[in-house]
C-alpha cells in the first residue's frame, strides 16, 4: 500500500512539473511582434535585470541571498538526518 501511494505521489509530482514547464515555456518568447506579442516592445525590465547575472556579475542582493541560503540548507540537511530516528512512520 505504501508503495502504491508513493507511486501516485511521484506521478502527481511529475505531472505538476510537466504542467509547470509548459506554463513557463508559454510565458517565454522572442519579444518581437511576429511571435504574437504585438503589444510587447523592447526588452522587458526582468530581462534587463538578468543581463548582469548572465555575464557572471553579482550585485549585493545576490550575495546576501546566497549567504542567507547557506544556513537554511545546512538546517535542511540536519533535519533530513534526524528524520529516520524521529519520524512516526516511514512515509
Amino acid at each position: 500500500m505504501i508503495c502504491k501511494s508513493s507511486l501516485i505521489r511521484r506521478g502527481i509530482a511529475v505531472a505538476a512539473a510537466g504542467a509547470a514547464a509548459l506554463v513557463l515555456a508559454a510565458c517565454g518568447g522572442s519579444g518581437d511582434s511576429t511571435a504574437g506579442h504585438d503589444s510587447h516592445t523592447g526588452a522587458s525590465p526582468s530581462a534587463a535585470a538578468l543581463t548582469p547575472a548572465s555575464q557572471g556579475q553579482h550585485n549585493a542582493a545576490d550575495i546576501a541571498f546566497a549567504q542567507g541560503m547557506i544556513p537554511h540548507h545546512r538546517q535542511a540537511v540536519e533535519m533530513a538526518d534526524l528524520a529516520p530516528s524521529r519520524a512516526e512512520s516511514a512515509r
